[in-house]
């Protein structure tokens, strides 16, 4: 691989070729969305701008505490070091070294043929479509797929259908996902206040352990292999 910004001819560089729009990226809307509904919701509308270099819009130059090297890199470094002094081996890492005996490169890749996972799904997708009698083929229309499973909004899981979030509102037909605003702190409707026995009027005798000796193991050994590999390692 060879990059130059001195090579301006196409041939070398391809230049000014057709990029297709899909439109505005999906995350980015759900972010919008999430901005919009969090406005709502704390009543105060946000304002960012590049604009705004004083302090008191966008505070510069504030502390910044040093707590040291992040706990993850010490324990990848520890990791490196114990295996380097059971292998005997320094590890070496570098983007100048290009040449095959550092880096191997070409070299044979087996082909194992089509992952577990995907065979897997593919015979519980064929599995799914005998027993209901129903052939699965989602048709993409525009720049979303129609008839895909999606989950339903959050208000469908309280117990009380009066949150301004419908199931409908997730739905994957590209007309409405994701818009739901919220209205706020949630309805008394919603807020379940009420007190959950565990017992009966009667007593809690339907929890009382049984007479006789119980149905299932106790007390057995358990062998003690010491502390796991993985929290050595770590």
């Amino acid at each position: 691989m060879h990059a130059d910004f001195g090579a301006t001819k196409n041939p070398v560089n391809p230049r000014e070729y057709f990029v297709p729009d899909f439109g505005v990226d999906q995350d980015i809307i759900a972010s919008t969305n999430s901005i919009a509904q969090s406005e709502v919701a704390v009543g105060s509308k946000l304002n960012a701008s590049f604009a705004d270099s004083k302090n008191p819009v966008n505070p510069r130059n504030y502390f910044v505490p040093d707590f040291g090297v992040d706990h993850d890199i010490l324990h990848v470094e520890h990791a490196i070091d114990i295996s380097e002094k059971k292998l005997n081996h320094k590890l070496e890492a570098s983007f100048d070294a290009t040449k095959n005996p550092v880096n191997p490169r070409n070299y044979f890749v087996p082909d194992f043929g089509v992952d577990h996972g995907i065979l897997e799904t593919n015979a519980s997708l064929q599995q799914s479509e005998t027993v209901l009698k129903h052939k699965w083929s989602p048709v993409k229309d525009g720049d979303h797929w129609a008839n895909m499973p999606a989950a339903d909004a959050n208000s469908a899981y309280v117990f009380s259908n009066t949150s301004p979030e419908f199931s409908a509102a997730t739905k994957t037909d590209g007309s409405s996902a994701f818009v739901a605003v919220s209205k706020g702190p949630p309805a008394a409707a919603n807020v379940q206040l009420d007190s959950d026995p565990i017992c009966s009027s009667a007593g809690c005798d339907q929890y009382k352990q049984k007479a006789g000796p119980p149905g299932h193991p106790m007390d057995y050994f358990v062998p003690n292999f010491g502390v796991d590999h993985h929290i050595e390692e770590s």
